[in-house]
């Protein structure tokens, strides 16, 4: 019986757009494009998601290879572009609540750096969560089994009571490698809720 509903963050209870970060700036249509290369699909972005290096140390890194006039943009990103407004995912707020008060606990795993812990508290329905886990400060990261070998024996579940959402198929499935029940999210919480029903979670 499912007991306990996991959740990724990014993509799943908020929105994550590195390209609206970077529409948002005064930027051309180029420096949007290095920017997008060498900082959000670059090692260093992944390497803050699994605590392996510092903030500066990515900025250090990014900058070397951008032009000078990029590297205040960098900085901003780098150090502070959670302090900005993000989009919860619609529906979210009220589907965890509802699961809360049908007796589920709610548990947050996600890949993210250091500083998530300082906007927890934006996501839908954070005061409803029980436990919270992000890769860099275990410096495990998803889809590693051991993020979630460590998840359940740090809140002490048993994995055939849980169900984890994650809008990454190969995190789900590294999820029910180690025993755990779960939903690939398709940016539809509508559809999500038909999901969870489906597996015999029930809540209003």
């Amino acid at each position: 019986m499912i007991r306990n509903i996991v959740f990724d963050m990014g993509g799943v209870l908020m929105s994550w757009n590195p390209q609206k970060l970077l529409d948002e700036r005064e930027l051309n249509e180029e420096e949007k494009k290095l920017i997008m290369r060498e900082l959000f699909h670059e090692t260093e972005w992944l390497a803050l998601d699994e605590g392996t290096v510092s903030e500066q140390q990515a900025y250090d890194a990014v900058s070397a290879r951008l032009p000078e006039n990029l590297h205040s943009c960098v900085h901003e990103l780098i150090f502070g572009w959670w302090k900005e407004p993000f989009e919860n995912k619609e529906g979210m707020e009220e589907l965890i609540s509802s699961l809360h008060q049908s007796g589920y606990r709610i548990y947050l795993l996600s890949n993210a750096s250091i500083r998530q812990a300082e906007y927890f508290h934006r996501l839908p329905g954070s005061q409803y969560f029980e436990g919270r886990m992000t890769s860099a400060e275990e410096k495990i990261i998803k889809p590693q089994k051991d993020i979630f070998e460590l998840f359940l024996k740090r809140f002490d579940l048993k994995a055939e009571e849980c169900l984890f959402i994650d809008d990454s198929n190969a995190n789900v499935f590294a999820a029910s490698m180690c025993g755990m029940d779960g939903i690939v999210y398709h940016d539809d919480t509508p559809l999500l809720i038909e999901r969870l029903k489906e597996k015999g979670i029930h809540f209003e």
